[in-house]
């Protein structure tokens, strides 16, 4: 699964890469055309290299507004983060309850309900995105809710 989630990554990354390289390159010929036709070439200078500064910020933009990726979800990046957290929390702690706990700053029942909130925020979104039809989207949703199933389950465990 780890492996499936690291390739699903860099096919994003790449594809965020390649698709935000589309736009800036079919722009730059527009910026020089208008450029070659003013008179006054010094006063024309200044604005593309003004706008350069300007570039590297609009790709970032860009990335929520790509065709069939929305802006990123608040709920799914606390949801990674929490799992993240308690992954590298549970696998310090070897098993010990206390350990978990200083770690995270919360005992493990403010967890479990932290969890179990997201986890039903991830599945009504599921849900949602399953109706819109946005498939993918449903699928990574139910993913990262099965990842904090387990997660759960395992500090369950943890008694």
């Amino acid at each position: 699964m780890k492996a499936f989630s690291a390739l699903l990554f860099v096919a994003f990354c790449i594809g965020a890469v390649f698709s935000s390289a589309l736009p800036e390159e079919s722009a730059a010929p527009a910026e020089s055309a208008p450029a070659e036709s003013a008179t006054a070439a010094p006063a024309t200078s200044p604005a593309p290299t003004e706008s350069a500064p300007a570039a590297p910020a609009a790709p970032a933009p860009a990335k929520p507004g790509k065709p069939g990726k929305g802006p990123r979800d608040p709920t799914i990046e606390a949801a990674k983060e929490l799992e993240r957290k308690l992954e590298k929390a549970l696998r310090l702690s070897r098993g010990k309850l206390q350990a978990l706990e200083k770690a995270l700053g919360e005992p493990r029942k403010a967890i479990v309900e932290k969890l179990e909130k997201i986890r039903g925020e991830l599945i009504a979104k599921a849900k949602i995105a399953k109706k819109e039809g946005k498939k993918g989207l449903s699928r990574a949703l139910i993913a990262n809710a099965i990842n904090l199933s387990q997660l759960n389950k395992r500090i369950a465990r943890l008694r």
